[in-house]
């Protein structure tokens, strides 16, 4: 008896840090390594064999390949000027949030490369179809959010120096960029499970390629928008004003406890100010599931306990929206 207690005290004093299993908030950040090694690596995480190297965030990755952004990888920018390039293209409200995300995450970093000699798994929660030919995607960090804190990104060093070593054994420029932008990759993914309780990285990882590219319009917050959810996240989406001020987007994250396509969204030609004055009724159509199971939300006005109800045979909490900034 007094052996299963020590093991039960020994597991939740000394475990807890690292014991993640069904925790809900625990995401990971993953990069494309493409180096043309066999697989082995120096105890400093440099491969020591290898062809033609490519190495890349996965969001970046993506945003190159399929949106044909541009990024300066080899751009030795800080995290702050970096975040004043973004500044100038999106909602000031939305920025002050961001900028506040960024300098949090980029304030609890914890090393378990070196420290501690672990390997972070690859994540288990990108749900991306596809990947650039001969490579693979490798963990290299891991955020763990708290009851009691903000969190922990955990980042394996070895292999996040590697990103820039790769490069520089080879006698090639280096990419710091590709290292800045996990931090701006964190920090999204992390606001946006806070916002709405999303549980895979896929619109993370398109927001976080859109507003770090040189070469495309802001498509994400460049308007004033609000943040829609329920209590526990089963249903959430953005109101986002359109460029032209015309518009308003109806961007659904979260429908019926499930990670939705991260293009169902909704478009009116309403301004932004009619849309919240009239609160219209959404239909969000679904893939990959029945005939007739879209999602109908319709908006209930009482008071302070207004917001929008799904109309569903199960029981789900009232979708309340507010002004997407850090003071809600």
């Amino acid at each position: 008896m007094k052996r299963i207690i020590f093991l039960v005290l020994w597991l939740f004093v000394f475990g807890l840090n690292y014991s993640f299993a069904g925790e809900r908030d625990t995401h990971g950040g993953a990069y494309v390594f493409c180096p043309g090694w066999d697989g082995s690596r120096t105890e400093a995480g440099t491969p020591t064999s290898f062809d033609d190297p490519y190495v890349a965030l996965l969001d970046l990755w993506e945003g190159e390949t399929f949106n044909g952004y541009k990024y300066p990888l080899h751009d030795f920018a800080s995290i702050d000027e970096i975040l004043n390039r973004i500044e100038k293209y999106v909602d000031k409200d939305f920025f002050e949030k961001l900028k506040y995300y960024v300098h949090k995450v980029n304030s609890v970093i914890s090393d378990v490369g070196y420290s501690q000699n672990l390997d972070i798994l690859p994540p288990t929660d990108t749900k991306n179809g596809f990947i650039k030919k001969g490579c693979k995607v490798e963990g290299v960090a891991l955020f763990q959010s708290s009851p009691s804190h903000f969190g922990t990104l955990y980042i394996d060093m070895p292999t996040y120096h590697s990103v820039n070593t790769l490069y520089a054994t080879r006698n090639l420029p280096q990419r710091p960029f590709n290292q800045r932008a996990l931090i701006f990759h964190e920090a999204i993914y992390k606001m946006l499970r806070d916002d709405t309780g999303v549980t895979n990285s896929v619109v993370a990882r398109q927001i976080t390629a859109n507003l770090l590219a040189t070469t495309a319009p802001k498509r994400f917050f460049s308007k004033p928008s609000y943040v829609c959810a329920d209590k526990y996240g089963e249903n959430s989406f953005y109101i986002i004003e359109s460029s032209s001020n015309k518009e308003t987007y109806v961007w659904l994250i979260n429908g019926r406890s499930e990670a939705v396509h991260p293009q169902t969204y909704l478009k009116f030609d309403l301004s932004f100010e009619e849309f919240m004055q009239k609160m219209p009724e959404l239909k969000f159509p679904l893939t990959g599931r029945p005939l007739g199971s879209d999602l109908t939300y319709i908006y209930r006005k009482n008071g302070n306990n207004s917001g929008y109800e799904l109309q569903s045979r199960g029981s789900f909490e009232l979708v309340k929206c507010h002004k997407n900034s850090i003071n809600k």
